[in-house]
């Protein structure tokens, strides 16, 4: 009987420093029926020639013809697929040489799953360490929406879709999103299907200073957009997206400190809850214990 063939899609934008790195990790998969999407978003540097240099026709190079954001290029990429599951890798990244053949076991035992992630390891580059993202025990299956909303751990890097849902249900990235594009779309499969966690670390995510810095802003701003969207649509309720809107309100509310706005912060305090409470005191406590210091210390200084 033939193997499933797992589609890979390959984003790539001026990736010249680690993407051998990357591509060796595919060639070494133990599971040897894939197919390689490589979309090159106008790359300036060596990426192509690269690539290029793998002679294997599994490795298939497409370029645009301009420039656009990740979750665009990603979708242009998903018209490209011809296999049966979908899996996602960033150039910078690599995954473990059993990752691919793990997964396609999970499928095997049971068609109706949407899909299938695990763990990961983040390499730091500046500091040299390399430890697991999360605690993988934790990590969930079955119709995980609910936790998911609650604690979003879900690493693109380890992620294998079934080609058949997402066609089903017409599920694609949301372009519009810079920073919640995978949380939006990994949330719409598992509205309709079961998913998978398998409790070890499935690829290594390289944290450097060219990973898209953390936009507070650009985040709130688009978390609201998304929130406020799914009610209206009917996607999930008010129930499921509560945790999710109190941390919102969390982010809001360091964001407030990290512009010293106080009664902000203050402001977002009274509309949190449990644990997101605490830390928001936590924070708001520690933020007054430092501004008091300065106070301090300016008082002390003039009066010598």
């Amino acid at each position: 009987m033939k193997e499933p063939l797992v589609s890979i899609i390959l984003n790539c934008f001026n990736g010249e420093k680690y993407l051998k790195n990357c591509l060796e990790s595919i060639l070494l998969q133990t599971y040897q029926n894939y197919e390689v999407i490589f979309w090159d978003n106008c790359s300036t540097d060596n990426s192509k020639n690269i690539f290029m240099e793998i002679n294997d026709n599994r490795f298939k190079y497409f370029n645009d013809s301009n420039h656009v954001n990740l979750y665009k290029a990603r979708n242009k990429a998903l018209n490209q697929v011809k296999g049966d599951y979908i899996s996602f890798l960033d150039v910078d990244d690599i995954w473990m040489p059993d990752k691919l053949s793990k997964q396609i076991e999970i499928f095997k035992d049971n068609k109706k799953i949407g899909f299938c992630y695990g763990g990961f390891k983040i390499l730091n580059t500046k500091l040299g360490t390399l430890k697991s993202a999360y605690l993988n025990k934790l990590l969930k299956s079955g119709y995980i929406t609910d936790q998911l909303i609650r604690k979003y751990n879900v690493g693109i890097l380890t992620l294998m879709v079934s080609k058949e849902i997402i066609k089903m249900f017409d599920i694609k990235f949301d372009d519009r999103f810079t920073i919640m594009g995978d949380l939006d779309f990994v949330l719409r499969i598992s509205k309709y299907s079961k998913g998978v966690a398998l409790k070890e670390d499935l690829g290594i995510y390289r944290k450097h200073l060219n990973n898209l810095s953390y936009d507070f802003d650009l985040t709130i701003k688009e978390r609201i957009i998304w929130q406020k969207e799914v009610i209206e649509k009917s996607l999930f309720n008010e129930n499921q997206i509560l945790p999710f809107k109190r941390e919102t309100k969390y982010l809001e509310l360091i964001n407030s400190l990290e512009r010293f706005s106080l009664r902000k912060a203050v402001f977002f305090l009274r509309e949190l809850k449990g644990i997101f409470f605490v830390k928001g005191v936590v924070l708001i406590f520690n933020k007054l214990v430092l501004k008091l210091k300065s106070y301090l210390s300016l008082f002390l200084k003039n009066f010598d």
